[in-house]
């Protein structure tokens, strides 16, 4: 039941990287390029934008979990969680073809087991994120976009074990290094439609806690999205995140069943408000399917992004 900092962590820093900017498209390929990529990440920049800065509001709350050997169970009776967020999030553009971004989270818990109850918050593990687009969406007919992706999370956050005993509603950090890479490959196809399908790899640096040196499994990411921009500026956005970890290492040793996944799926939006506040809307299910996770709560959500931009 107790959610899982180093997957929110390695899911921020995922979508910080893979939605970062892209550089001027083709005239006629703008428009689905700009509203597109916004609506499947509010604070991507546009493609006449030079940076952005804003919140983002996040509320999940899990319905149950995944057992180790992938099946879904729901809450037991008296059980609960409710995750919030609040995320300051900036981006500059640099070169036309760069982004670099940061997001600076803090993160509230309340969380119950069995009618034991417990609330807890604190600033989470702040994200560095960079993006670089060597070819271009729309620039080739025949080749999509190509860009790499690199990135660090830091530990800031209050690690598991400096949290609250027994239930650990004010852990907001992994206390480890993040480091994370990939590639993304995004096309657009007339004014309207954008596809984008992206891979990372992320290490979580190993801890050393009370003489235990611990590992995080290797992370790995698939992305995909689709997103349709309208001609007024508005635009929609479907997308589906697969995180699959590695069974973690404590002293050198394999811990037998303790990797982790999950499959998520999410609908998203994004309305310009003028020329320099955009507004961003996502629902989210963590899809409560046996076979599509291991090790981890499950639920639903929703995303609300507010944006202040400079072009």
């Amino acid at each position: 039941m107790r959610r899982s900092r180093s997957r929110s962590t390695s899911r921020r820093l995922a979508a910080l990287l893979v939605f970062g900017s892209l550089g001027p498209a083709a005239p006629a390929l703008a428009q689905a390029c700009c509203a597109g990529g916004a609506a499947l990440t509010p604070a991507r920049l546009e493609l006449h934008e030079d940076a952005a800065v804003g919140i983002e509001s996040h509320a999940l709350f899990a319905t149950g979990s995944f057992s180790p050997p992938g099946g879904y169970v729901p809450n037991p009776a008296g059980s609960s969680e409710i995750d919030l967020e609040e995320d300051l999030v900036g981006s500059v553009r640099f070169f036309d073809r760069g982004q670099v971004s940061l997001l600076v989270p803090y993160l509230a818990t309340d969380r119950v087991v069995r009618g034991q109850g417990a609330f807890g918050s604190g600033i989470g593990d702040v994200n560095l994120g960079a993006r670089w687009d060597f070819l271009e969406a729309g620039e080739s007919l025949h080749i999509p976009g190509i860009a790499v992706l690199a990135g660090v999370s830091t530990p800031t956050g209050r690690p598991p074990e400096a949290a609250t005993p027994p239930l650990l509603a004010d852990a907001t950090g992994i206390g480890a290094w993040q480091l994370t890479g990939g590639v993304a490959l995004e096309q657009t196809f007339g004014h309207h439609l954008v596809l984008d399908l992206s891979g990372l790899v992320s290490q979580r640096l190993p801890r050393h806690v009370d003489g235990i040196v611990s590992d995080l499994g290797l992370q790995l990411f698939a992305i995909a999205g689709a997103a349709w921009a309208f001609d007024a500026g508005q635009a929609i956005a479907l997308s589906v995140v697969y995180t699959g970890e590695q069974n973690a290492v404590v002293n050198g040793q394999p811990v037998p069943q303790s990797g982790r996944g999950e499959t998520t799926a999410a609908l998203s939006g994004m309305l310009p408000l003028g020329d320099d506040w955009r507004l961003g809307v996502a629902v989210l299910d963590e899809l409560q399917i046996s076979g599509l996770g291991s090790n981890l709560p499950a639920g639903y959500g929703f995303t609300l992004t507010v944006l202040w931009i400079w072009a």
